[in-house]
């Protein structure tokens, strides 16, 4: 894995409603990322939805696809802490039209419904498996089209395993996977 520089024109986007687990200063380099980048959003993990009600502001022209399962049995033992109160998944931004909910596990997703994704934001189940599944079919997606995905949480962890399963990728993709200094994301363009 690559450190990649934190570009100075993300500082400028201001994020509107700074109360959630992915850092203001995460969500305004993702925004500044999506500022270039064609095509819509999908979120996978969208927990309240505070990161998906970003977004979906700074981009109205944009459909977000936000997806989470407050019943994932899947995820990591020591993650079941972060599972969102069912009646509360996405709150922040299901009232926004340019917000679609999906209530399911990211694992099953038929990504033919997402032909105008353009940008992949992964921080669901971070267990290996989890991580390695959105991953693959993320890969899969930006096949025949270009892309970027980024990653939360991708750092060092005994639990987490975001970070291990990227530099497990490191001889099938050299030099692709770079993280953002000062961030935990980790990003990757096709």
């Amino acid at each position: 894995m690559i450190s990649e520089w934190y570009h100075p024109d993300a500082l400028k986007w201001s994020v509107r409603y700074p109360a959630y687990q992915t850092k203001p200063w995460e969500v305004a380099w993702m925004l500044w990322k999506l500022s270039s980048t064609v095509g819509d959003v999908l979120e996978i993990g969208a927990h309240y939805g505070e990161t998906t009600r970003e977004f979906a502001l700074a981009f109205p022209s944009k459909t977000i696809y936000a997806v989470d399962c407050p019943d994932n049995a899947a995820l990591a033992d020591r993650q079941h802490h972060e599972l969102p109160v069912a009646s509360r998944v996405c709150e922040a931004a299901r009232e926004l039209p340019n917000v679609r909910f999906l209530a399911q596990n990211s694992r099953s997703l038929d990504y033919s419904q997402f032909g105008n994704v353009g940008f992949i934001f992964i921080d669901g189940d971070h267990s290996y498996a989890g991580v390695s599944a959105d991953s693959e079919n993320a890969f899969t997606h930006f096949a025949s089209r270009h892309g970027v995905i980024a990653w939360h949480d991708c750092f060092p962890h005994d639990y987490i395993a975001v970070h291990a399963y990227l530099s497990s990728l490191s001889q099938r993709w050299p030099d692709r996977f770079k993280t953002i200094i000062g961030t935990s994301l980790a990003i990757a363009e096709f």
